[in-house]
């Protein structure tokens, strides 16, 4: 699998429909998030790239370097339509960005900003030890 199709592949997987919220979504902060995405999309292999950038996207959809590198099938990474609907990192994700908003509630009762600090901390220690633990 050519690294074009991975990040295709990652992308789907991960619920993206484009390179742009996709990019946004790992944390690329240039004005066009996806660009770097789109492009990559269409090479074969690497000869130069920015590491930091391909850490971050494996960091981000929970693979290994190792596994985007090469070019060997991985039988343990699982593709599915929706991964967003199954996968409890992309869930996690997904609170974490809720906590960046006002309104918040647990079990009907309104969080403040300490809570919210509280739980993404939390948040960020489970997915630091559940990553290093795979």
């Amino acid at each position: 699998m050519s690294i074009g199709q991975k990040i295709i592949m990652l992308k789907d997987s991960c619920g993206f429909k484009n390179f742009q919220d996709f990019g946004r979504a790992i944390g690329y902060e240039e004005k066009e998030p996806g660009r770097w995405l789109s492009d990559m999309s269409k090479k074969e292999s690497l000869q130069t790239v920015d590491i930091t950038k391909i850490q971050k996207l494996c960091d981000y959809c929970n693979v290994s370097l190792d596994w985007f590198l090469n070019n060997k099938e991985d039988k343990e990474f699982i593709i599915k339509d929706n991964l967003k609907d199954f996968d409890i990192g992309v869930m996690l994700d997904n609170i974490q960005l809720q906590l960046k908003t006002d309104d918040n509630y647990f079990y009907g009762y309104i969080l403040n900003k300490e809570s919210n600090r509280l739980i993404n901390d939390s948040i960020d220690i489970i997915k630091d030890l559940v990553k290093n633990n795979l």
